[in-house]
């Protein structure tokens, strides 16, 4: 019994010293959130545990307007985000170009393949899941893809 104690805590120790590939993130994707395209930038810090992580991020989704949604006033005097054929649509279609949103991702990297992450993004007013596949090109530059219920996104990560 005294010898698995041993080899745990020598497994537990072992884990604790891999966190020293700790890392900042980058993320510059093109991406489709809502039905709108634009560009997502993202930042955040990456620590790491043997082959686990996680790595909470903040950034901003940046995209064109004329989607064919703006706010008006109704027929009583309130204002609501209308969309194609006169219809009030969810506010989130007449946002402002920028958004900003945080998310968390718990990853598992499998070295020299890929890392597999799931995710949650909160961006208005809603958190929503969604899937994350990087594939490393050189040793701090990946292509990652993401996606999740109305949003996909594909572009580079770059960990310093």
């Amino acid at each position: 019994m005294k010898g698995i104690k041993i080899v745990l805590a020598a497994a537990l120790a072992a884990t604790a010293s891999c966190a020293s590939a700790n890392s900042f993130q980058f993320n510059f994707n093109g991406a489709r959130s809502y039905g709108q395209w634009g560009g997502e930038l993202s930042a955040g810090y990456r620590v790491q545990f043997a082959i686990f992580d996680i790595t909470p991020l903040a950034g901003s989704f940046l995209s064109k307007r004329n989607h064919g949604y703006d706010d008006r006033l109704d027929s009583q005097g309130f204002e609501h985000c209308f969309g194609p054929g006169n219809t009030i649509a969810n506010d989130h279609y007449c946002k402002g170009k920028t958004r900003g949103f945080a998310a968390l991702e718990a990853g598992v990297s499998i070295p020299l393949a890929a890392r597999v992450a799931v995710g949650a993004r909160y961006i208005g007013s809603e958190v929503k899941p969604y899937g994350s596949v990087a594939v490393p090109l050189f040793p701090k530059l990946s292509v990652k893809v993401n996606g999740g219920q109305h949003y996909v996104a594909a572009g580079l990560n770059l960990g310093l």
